[in-house]
């Protein structure tokens, strides 16, 4: 399929869309610590892409604002109807369409076991709304495309700030230039065709994060399923060490997502891409530092802290999988099999 599709122009939409979110989130700081006040701890509740923003919103409200959260399982409310004390629990619902009624029935199931709820959403007055006692809307626009990219980064830059809005604005002064951030990354030309042949024929591989990228790693293959059918696996390098990593030996490809030169989690990273270069697998490296003496083939982004590199890496991500999808003869924007609003019992 040659051509351009509305996946590819939503892509690039996403710098204004978090530009309008951060704007528009501003005003509801002080009622959202003020709701978070005396929370013991938070849970998450959402599916698919929304539930890689809430990976992505464990690691931030933890480490930031010290409130530990996890993520939950739908299923507890809708098909276990599970009874569980809730008391003095934040239960977090992310749907972008803020019509998935799972997600739905899981915070009236919350705040039945006594938690306070937060709708996270990009569409205002959408059910979800009616049952959170606070939301948080989005506002990347519609997106006519079925594979979410704007609505996600969106939804990280709103968890980032509600992270740094509990830690007394600690990530605001990145959060100010990440849009302008986000508009670089996607003027930078990528040598797709260079990847492409590392990919090559390739209907398996492992895009590889940890702490805040897991999250991003886990949506880069979630896109490369959806959109190209690559069997793509998103895994923690921490797990991969522990067996899967035989899959190298194989040669499928690797998609790493880069660390700072900061992060205690460096030299992780850096094993992973010395076991997969040394078993003959292919390495693309998205960010971040690569492992020295290990080829890989590097994605440069601007240099970020590691709570928020990840809202860059997930663009070259996004991008790729639109690419490879159209070279193999698939439409980026209508995935086989998937709706815009899956709804699951």
């Amino acid at each position: 399929m040659s051509g351009t599709s509305v996946m590819s122009a939503e892509i690039q939409e996403q710098a204004d869309a978090i530009a309008a979110t951060l704007r528009s989130l501003q005003p509801s700081r002080s009622e959202l610590c003020a709701f978070f006040d005396g929370a013991r701890s938070v849970l998450f509740m959402a599916r698919g892409t929304s539930d890689n923003v809430a990976d992505y919103g464990q690691y931030l409200i933890s480490t930031k604002a010290g409130i530990l959260a996890s993520s939950g399982s739908p299923s507890l409310a809708t098909a276990f109807a599970a009874r569980v004390n809730l008391e003095g629990q934040i239960v977090i619902g992310i749907s972008q369409s803020g019509a998935t009624a799972e997600i739905v029935q899981s915070l009236e199931w919350a705040k039945r076991s006594g938690a306070k709820t937060l709708a996270l959403t990009n569409v205002a007055n959408s059910p979800i709304t009616t049952v959170a006692d606070l939301t948080l809307v989005t506002v990347a626009g519609m997106e006519r495309a079925v594979p979410a990219t704007k609505s996600f980064s969106s939804a990280m830059v709103a968890m980032a700030w509600i992270a740094s809005s509990l830690s007394g604005g600690s990530l605001d002064e990145e959060l100010a230039e990440i849009a302008t951030q986000v508009r670089d990354v996607l003027a930078q030309p990528f040598d797709l065709a260079a990847i492409e042949a590392l990919i090559g024929a390739a209907n398996t591989l492992v895009v590889s994060g940890r702490g805040f990228g897991q999250s991003v790693a886990k949506e880069i293959a979630l896109k490369l399923k959806e959109c190209a059918l690559i069997n793509a696996s998103g895994l923690s390098f921490a797990d991969l060490r522990h067996g899967p990593v035989a899959v190298f030996s194989q040669g499928f490809p690797l998609i790493s997502l880069g660390l700072s030169a900061r992060s205690p989690l460096l030299s992780g990273l850096h094993d992973l891409q010395r076991a997969a270069h040394q078993a003959g697998a292919p390495i693309i490296n998205i960010g971040g530092v690569s492992a020295e003496g290990v080829p890989v083939h590097a994605i440069a982004l601007p240099e970020l802290s590691d709570e928020l590199l990840p809202i860059l890496q997930v663009i070259p991500g996004q991008i790729l999988a639109e690419h490879i999808a159209r070279k193999r003869g698939f439409n980026p924007d209508q995935p086989r099999g998937l709706n815009k609003v899956t709804q699951t019992l």
